[in-house]
């Protein structure tokens, strides 16, 4: 294949045109294409949802949108696939439980096998999504594991086949190893998704959170959040345009606290670390109330060091827990004045 020429999945980016492939690539498992190599890829994707590198079919039935599901597949008349099929969406509006009842009706009326549950994700998402999909019946088949069965067949000379395989692998390369380039982290959202699922499994504590792009606001990641008196600070690494930032949010409404606050956390701050203030713009009820200056790399402004971003994350932290306390134990001495 001409690796020079356009992909047709770089624009055909919608979940639907996803979707097209996934059921191509299922019926070409049908018998009746035995003996041709995209055969062969059609069995190793049916073995991938069935979890069974022995399964074997002759008939293959597929639909798209059957009780608005994404994709469906009847096997030899017995057994039922139900893929729900994301991108960069999110289970959402009990769809997925909606779904799991239609298809146990469907097979009890049918005297189907019980149904074959796939949550099919080929974005980035949350992995501690992953549990509760899983606990209502559904099998979590990632990126990972979907290129991991094509690059299986990666010489069948089918450009369809090959532009979505090429597709997939970009997305995982931006992922995966895109972000430790600050120039690249700064225009590719895939590099922010990845450099957020990574800092995810540096966390030794569970209140951190992730989002991804969605109704206009960019990727952010909240490492923590300590309220303090009456409000909130809160740490995070923000995209925004043209850049990528370590901040820290605040919800006090008074700028001249603001500043008091930023003094006094600016006197917390070791010596290898710098912070600077911001007159904050604000996001709904909170505002930036400072930036550290040099938060990804110790000697390298162009590039990131996982680690050392991770320290910076966790020295922010005991800061702020060192200004908490000190303004505790202000707020009770004047208590007892």
């Amino acid at each position: 294949m001409n690796s020079t020429s356009p992909n047709i999945f770089d624009y055909a980016t919608k979940e639907l045109s996803q979707d097209a492939f996934f059921t191509w690539l299922i019926k070409w498992a049908d018998k009746e294409y035995a003996g041709l190599p995209m055969h062969e890829a059609g069995i190793g994707f049916l073995r991938l949802l069935m979890n069974d590198e022995t399964y074997q079919c002759d008939k293959v039935k597929t639909s798209n949108q059957w009780k608005k599901v994404d994709i469906v597949a009847t096997i030899d008349k017995k057994d039922f696939i139900v893929i729900e099929d994301k991108t960069n969406s999110f289970r959402h509006s009990q769809q997925l439980e909606k779904y799991a009842i239609e298809a146990k009706t469907h097979c009890k009326n049918k005297k189907l096998n019980p149904p074959t549950l796939i949550y099919l994700k080929t974005g980035n998402e949350d992995e501690r999504n992953f549990p509760t999909i899983e606990s209502l019946g559904y099998t979590v088949i990632t990126r990972g594991e979907i290129l991991q069965m094509l690059k299986k067949f990666s010489s069948i000379e089918n450009e369809i086949f090959q532009d979505f395989l090429n597709y997939l692998d970009k997305i995982e390369q931006d992922t995966q190893l895109g972000y430790i380039d600050l120039e690249v982290l700064k225009t590719n959202l895939r590099a922010t998704e990845g450099l957020f699922m990574a800092l995810s499994k540096k966390m030794t504590h569970n209140d951190y959170y992730w989002d991804l792009y969605r109704g206009g606001q960019l990727p952010l990641f909240r490492y923590n959040t300590v309220k303090v008196e009456d409000y909130r600070l809160k740490i995070f690494v923000d995209t925004k345009a043209p850049g990528v930032f370590v901040k820290i949010r605040t919800s006090n409404p008074s700028i001249k606290k603001n500043k008091a606050i930023f003094k006094a956390l600016r006197e917390l701050t070791p010596e290898h670390l710098s912070i600077s203030w911001r007159k904050g713009s604000k996001s709904g009820k909170e505002a930036i109330l400072c930036q550290v200056d040099s938060p990804f790399h110790p000697t390298d402004s162009n590039k990131l060091d996982l680690n050392y971003l991770t320290r910076t994350l966790e020295t922010l932290e005991q800061i702020i827990l060192k200004y908490k306390k000190q303004t505790t134990a202000s707020s009770i001495q004047e208590a007892q004045a």
